[in-house]
């Protein structure tokens, strides 16, 4: 079989590097649509300011050429910024579970006297569950949602009936440290593959990138985790202390004459079922 042209191996390269990220979606409530949004605004964004002559941005036409979207989209998507983009999302393109929250919050149809969501039966009354999932719910099975809020625990039952507990869908509630992970961690690693990478990368220059893997028995794998990780945490903290000694203190403040720097240590277990 021949060689995968090289932008189909880093597509595939990409598609499995992302497979957790997109785990973390899905437990979080982070649609197909939402992600479309953000990958739009980035190639947007990424092509518009990264891309231009003369330290100009990049025309509309190039970007367009450059990302696949039409002029028209670029436009849009450059007068408006992620940020106008975000509040879009936040009031319309909602996923099928989050539509049937908000609007058992929010249309009349579905509130009592004092504005307040409503307690429906699941399939008898006007109006019942599945008039709102029906309404609310796009081309989802209702039963589907139902089952989807019960097990996100979203909704709960007061006798045969039901009412809302959450106003947004969320599978699995976040921790904070999520987004702190992929903010320090994720997008610094892989800032650092993008800089080894670039076609300009002046060899021998290249930021650190290492790591080194084995294969185990599994019966070893406790007493190896709990030795990989006392030496991480020495060594973290050795590098800690190398850094305070130069690091900026009270008196500076950070400027254009100094930049953030940083190592970061993970430790990982492949799982060959999730593949």
């Amino acid at each position: 079989m021949p060689e995968l042209p090289k932008h189909i191996q880093l597509l595939d390269a990409s598609r499995n590097a992302l497979k957790p990220l997109f785990r973390i979606f899905l437990r979080s409530g982070i649609s197909y649509k939402d992600f479309t949004e953000v990958a739009k605004s980035l190639f947007v964004e990424i092509s518009t300011n990264e891309y231009g002559l003369r330290g100009r941005k990049t025309n509309i036409s190039r970007v367009a050429i450059m990302t696949g979207l039409t002029r028209k989209e670029v436009k849009k998507i450059r007068d408006d910024g992620w940020e106008k983009m975000r509040e879009d999302k936040i009031s319309s393109k909602l996923s099928p579970a989050s539509a049937v929250l908000h609007f058992w919050h929010s249309d009349p149809h579905y509130l009592d006297e004092n504005g307040k969501p409503i307690v429906l039966a699941y399939d008898s009354g006007d109006p019942c569950f599945l008039t709102l999932a029906k309404s609310y719910g796009g081309d989802v099975p209702s039963g589907a949602l139902f089952k989807e809020l019960i097990r996100a625990d979203a909704i709960e039952s007061e006798g045969n009936q039901f009412y809302p507990v959450k106003r947004h869908f969320v599978a699995v509630d976040m921790d904070n440290s999520l987004m702190v992970a992929l903010e320090s961690g994720l997008a610094r690693h892989l800032s650092t593959m993008d800089f080894n990478s670039r076609p300009d990368h002046i060899s021998g220059f290249g930021r650190i990138d290492r790591f080194v893997w084995a294969t185990i028995p599994k019966k070893k794998l406790s007493q190896s985790y709990k030795t990989l990780r006392n030496r991480v945490e020495r060594f973290v903290e050795d590098i800690d202390s190398e850094l305070a000694k130069v690091e900026i203190g009270d008196s500076l403040t950070a400027d254009r004459h100094s930049k953030t720097i940083g190592i970061g240590c993970y430790y990982f277990e492949d799982d060959n079922d999730q593949k």
